[in-house]
């Protein structure tokens, strides 16, 4: 494909990761300053921010930060951060008809309302008109991708519509735009959230599913043609059920006779692993079991559940345990299928372990 460049207009430049303040604003080194700096992306995106990792702006004009973030830098290329470039990517690549599964069918109209959603296209080909929602995937392990990276009952409400629409008239599609060339595969997240993944799942028949690997050069600009990934529903299939272990993260100011930190409880689950967690996070707002030593002075807490069909808990408690600040008194709390961890900084700042998150969520289904 001729050269695309989605900010061609835009003078690009670099900053340095320090921390993010809320879901839309990050701060950054830039020129030997810090700036409040806009991020359009309201993921989770444990997996990428880290500090210090180099991200791409461009400069607001007019607005209440300096820099907007548009990528962030990785060891395998620029990774696309700015969700609404997304829609215009789609655009551009279904103009050109550089999407095998949409050569057929060009766009007419953008943002489209029917029934009691927005669509992002309206498609003509051949056949019936198609409805086309597209959603941007920032989720990567070494080999995998996987969307959403936090629950979303918008996308889960997109796919039941669409669904519906698919009797009344219309063609549905989905079509996630994997912001990387890294991975070889693609999956909903039913780790993160499972209703989403249920919804598509049970769709797949009536809503064509398609996943795009965009190859995105270092200087954020595309002139390869994007690939379209293989989804393995059959892994999700025999994954995706109420099993597993789950991480509970609390950041706590004050713990009885434990010094504060951030603590991190595995708990393995062979069943029932939703209410497992709900019940060590609100039981008498105490960890279960663990309520005459860690009390309810938390600030946060924070649940990864890990559905599994295999026992993970002692193999992940394994990994962590040479990344955390152990003390005697929160090793001898660990048994029977709960580990406890203590963390002198927040762990979601440690690339080490969001990896181990990662290889159990994503790498461990390669």
């Amino acid at each position: 494909m001729n050269l695309y460049d989605p900010f061609k207009n835009e003078v690009k430049t670099k900053g340095t990761f320090i921390v993010r303040s809320n879901r839309f604003v990050v701060k950054c080194y830039v020129y030997g300053k810090i700036f409040d700096c806009h991020l359009p992306n309201p993921g989770r995106l444990w997996e990428l921010l880290f500090p210090g990792v180099t991200l791409f702006l461009i400069e607001n004009r007019g607005g209440k930060t300096a820099y907007t973030v548009i990528a962030v830098d990785t060891p395998d290329g620029p990774v696309l951060l700015h969700t609404h470039k997304a829609n215009d990517l789609v655009e551009e690549l279904l103009k050109k008809r550089e999407i095998p599964s949409f050569r057929e069918k060009k766009p007419i109209k953008r943002e489209i309302s029917v029934g009691n959603s927005r669509f992002d296209f309206l498609l003509e080909g051949n056949s019936r008109p198609t409805l086309l929602e597209v959603k941007s995937c920032t989720l990567f392990g070494k080999r995998g991708s996987m969307f959403p990276d936090a629950p979303s009952e918008r996308a889960v409400r997109h796919v039941e519509e669409l669904e519906y629409l698919s009797s009344e008239g219309y063609d549905a599609a989905v079509i996630f735009v994997v912001q990387s060339k890294k991975p070889e595969w693609f999956l909903p997240d039913f780790h993160t959230d499972p209703k989403f993944a249920e919804a598509i799942y049970h769709a797949r028949d009536r809503i064509e599913v398609v996943a795009l690997s965009i190859p995105w050069r270092p200087d954020l600009t595309l002139s390869e043609s994007p690939v379209e990934l293989p989804i393995p529903w059959e892994k999700m299939r025999d994954e995706n059920e109420d099993r597993g272990t789950s991480l509970i993260v609390y950041d706590l100011t004050e713990a009885d006779e434990l010094p504060p930190g951030h603590y991190v409880l595995v708990i393995e689950a062979d069943e029932n692993l939703s209410s497992a967690s709900t019940k060590a996070v609100r039981k008498r707002r105490r960890i279960v079991d663990l309520e005459d030593r860690l009390n309810n002075k938390r600030r946060s807490v924070k649940t990864i559940p890990i559905r599994s069909s295999k026992k993970l808990g002692r193999r992940i408690y394994e990994r962590l345990y040479p990344l955390s600040s152990m003390d005697k008194d929160v090793a001898k709390l660990s048994y029977d299928g709960r580990w406890l961890l203590r963390f002198e900084e927040s762990p979601f700042l440690l690339k080490d372990f969001v990896d181990v998150v990662v290889a159990n969520r994503i790498d461990r289904l390669s």
